[in-house]
């Protein structure tokens, strides 16, 4: 899978669950803003998992987009699981 399927799923999957949580989605915003929006109703528990996810993600190198995901959940929810860094 090259880089820009990998955006647009990514895309697609943060503006499926912006639309499940009500979050008004404009067509000019990127993932990263949607994520953004996102990251700020999350319950605790939710972003601590995602957070578990992403620094995996991260571990295995899958890609720098994880990094950004991660470092706003960090922001928008205290940094739950802390700064890790991963390289």
């Amino acid at each position: 899978m090259n880089h820009e399927s990998v955006l647009e799923e990514l895309y697609t999957e943060v503006a499926k669950t912006c639309s499940m949580y009500e979050i008004p989605i404009n067509p000019s915003m990127d993932y990263l803003e949607l994520w953004t929006k996102l990251a700020q109703v999350l319950d605790p528990e939710t972003s601590r998992l995602l957070q578990l996810g992403l620094a995996e993600d991260i571990a295995d190198r899958k890609g720098s987009v994880f990094e950004q995901m991660l470092e706003i959940l960090q922001k928008e929810q205290g940094g739950l699981i802390g700064n890790q860094h991963f390289g």
